[in-house]
């Protein structure tokens, strides 16, 4: 067996409107209703090739959600990316925080977070 590649992320929030609207506005996924799941529980987004690359999912009825303040020993999610100065467009236009880095040739980055507090990482290849 040889990994390829990530096929999803999954994050577990009650803050599901909110998730799904960064994540269609900000990044430019598109939700669809999951297969054989609650649509009001679920969500599923997809890139532009119709790759379903992030899960959305509510926490069960009874199951504790972690605070938002609190830490996870996930550290980050990284996307490879293109569209560089369109994403930059992006987040100052949605007054959204982040931080860049790179720009030596090989690869630029942009840091930021999700509204759940996951940070994310975007590569744009040079």
């Amino acid at each position: 067996m040889t990994i390829i590649g990530i096929d999803h992320i999954n994050i577990r929030t009650s803050a599901l409107a909110e998730t799904i609207t960064f994540y269609e506005q900000v990044l430019g996924l598109k939700a669809a209703p999951p297969p054989h799941m609650d649509p009001l529980r679920n969500a599923w987004l997809y890139d532009e090739k119709g790759r379903p690359l992030v899960h959305i999912n509510m926490p069960a009825p009874g199951e504790a959600e972690p605070p938002l303040e609190g830490l996870s020993r996930l550290n980050h999610v990284a996307f490879q990316c293109s569209g560089f100065a369109a994403m930059l467009e992006t987040l100052n236009r949605a007054d959204i925080p982040h931080r860049l880095s790179g720009g030596d040739g090989r690869m630029r980055q942009i840091f930021l977070h999700d509204p759940n507090g996951i940070r994310l990482e975007l590569n744009f290849p040079e």
